[in-house]
């Protein structure tokens, strides 16, 4: 088992490195979905 010490650093190493790569690939995503989401309301209101 971890000392708590060493579960606190890799928590902290895994918000700050995993979450972001995680969140960038994800915003992009999202992006790209919102994106498409509003030239198909945009040609369903014409």
């Amino acid at each position: 088992m971890k000392t708590l010490r060493e579960s606190d650093l890799h928590d902290r190493w895994f918000a700050i490195h995993g979450y972001y790569r995680f969140t960038a690939a994800e915003a992009a995503e999202a992006c790209a979905a919102l994106k498409n989401k509003l030239e198909r309301e945009k040609k369903g209101s014409r």
